[in-house]
């Protein structure tokens, strides 16, 4: 669906949580286009691309490195508060 601000499309099923983990995700690995971010309208999560995918299927990837190092920081975070 194009909105104002973008390219959005739904998904069947999704891993990534609307405001969550945005620019953390790449938009299949034969597309290989970003996912820029990921939000909830009316009861349904839509992914805001780069570009329209040319396929009906896709697969989503996550980027790992970006993520492990943000679970760290968030979890660092936490222990460092928990000692104030």
């Amino acid at each position: 669906m194009d909105k104002e601000d973008g390219i959005y499309v739904t998904l069947a099923e999704t891993n990534f949580y609307p405001h969550g983990v945005q620019n953390l995700v790449i938009w299949g690995r034969s597309q290989g286009f970003a996912v820029l971010d990921v939000i909830s309208e009316d009861g349904e999560v839509l992914h805001k691309l780069e570009r329209a995918p040319e396929q009906n299927e896709v697969q989503c990837e996550l980027d790992w490195d970006r993520r492990f190092d943000h679970m760290q920081q968030h979890t660092g975070q936490y222990l460092l508060s928990a000692l104030r």
